[in-house]
């Protein structure tokens, strides 16, 4: 393990600490105005006696093939 000393600033020949000199802060500001219009609709998946539709599958895969 490496031994810290406190002030080990002061063996290399320096006054004090090293600290920086300014810090800059800058604010960000974007382009364009943040768009907030986002429509989400839900399907409604129940028929009107409340049962549940089924849709069409997706996409079909043939099984696994065997050996």
């Amino acid at each position: 393990m490496r031994d810290h000393k406190k002030d080990e600033h002061k063996d290399a020949g320096h006054e004090m600490a090293f600290r920086p000199a300014k810090d800059i802060s800058r604010k960000v500001k974007a382009d364009f105005v943040h768009m907030t219009e986002l429509h989400e609709s839900k399907k409604n998946k129940r028929d009107a006696e409340g049962n549940v539709i089924t849709e069409p599958q997706n996409f079909k895969v043939s099984p696994v093939k065997k050996g």
